[in-house]
């Protein structure tokens, strides 16, 4: 299926174009996480190394979920709570895109009858009810 094929390089390549928009050229990707099942603790989030306002930090995945907020900020000098908080406003919006764009890209390369088909071989019927 395309979605299997292809999803994790389109994923990093978003990823990369995010870290662009959002901090231009003082990010580098690391790695991106994503968990697209639309169930709790799923969504995307990307790990790399930023230099910001003159401090360099890492943001790495934190836990066993993969969302927006799964994400913890290392820096060798402690940032304000002015920077951090905007920071993380920032991860978490560039996050949020890149989840939007998983999800999206999934809906796009899928039909109607394959993931009916996927539903039914992990016991759900195209209606949405558990097969017992």
């Amino acid at each position: 299926m395309y979605c299997e094929c292809f999803l994790k390089d389109d994923m990093e390549e978003k990823s990369r174009i995010l870290l662009e928009k959002y901090f231009k050229n003082n990010a580098n990707f690391i790695n991106v996480f994503y968990d697209l099942s639309y169930s709790q603790g799923s969504g995307a989030m990307i790990e790399f190394d930023l230099l910001y306002n003159k401090k360099h930090c890492e943001i790495k995945n934190y836990g066993h979920y993969c969302h927006e907020r799964s994400f913890e900020i290392n820096s060798d000098v402690d940032l304000t709570d002015k920077e951090f908080s905007r920071l993380n406003k920032k991860i978490i919006s560039m996050n949020e895109e890149l989840e939007k764009f998983g999800y999206q890209s999934i809906e796009n390369c899928i039909s109607k009858e394959e993931a009916i088909e996927i539903l039914e071989d992990h016991n759900y019927f195209s209606n949405g009810e558990i097969f017992e």
